[in-house]
């Protein structure tokens, strides 16, 4: 789970008076930031729209992970994920438990047959 360093609590004090308190929490975007990483997934096995939410589905579910974006058409997975919450291996293991052969770094295996949701 990430922990920040720097907290700041806001409470608005006309909310405290009706009741209700909103509390925000903003933090150090910039640790955020330096701790995420990129990946570049070749994914093969993918024969259709279903597929591609299927990969993104399964990336987005692991803990760390941030945005997804899943090309059909490139048989690509671009992952940004928190190194410090989750590894590369993790998300190979995760699109291969969802049928798929992966790769990193543009090593893509060939199809083997049809994969994915399709059969």
């Amino acid at each position: 789970m990430f922990e920040p360093k720097n907290i700041k609590l806001i409470v608005d004090e006309e909310a405290t008076n009706s009741g209700r308190i909103t509390v925000q929490f903003l933090f150090n975007s910039l640790e955020r930031s330096i701790t995420m990483q990129t990946e570049l997934l070749k994914v093969t096995g993918m024969t259709c729209g279903g597929c591609t939410s299927n990969v993104t589905k399964v990336l987005k579910a692991i803990n760390g992970v941030g945005d997804v974006e899943v090309s059909l058409a490139a048989g690509e997975a671009t992952v940004q994920f928190d190194e410090r919450l989750t590894s590369l291996e993790q998300l190979k293991a995760a699109v291969k438990g969802a049928g798929y052969s992966v790769d990193a770094q543009g090593t893509a295996q060939k199809p083997q047959g049809k994969g994915g949701c399709c059969g």
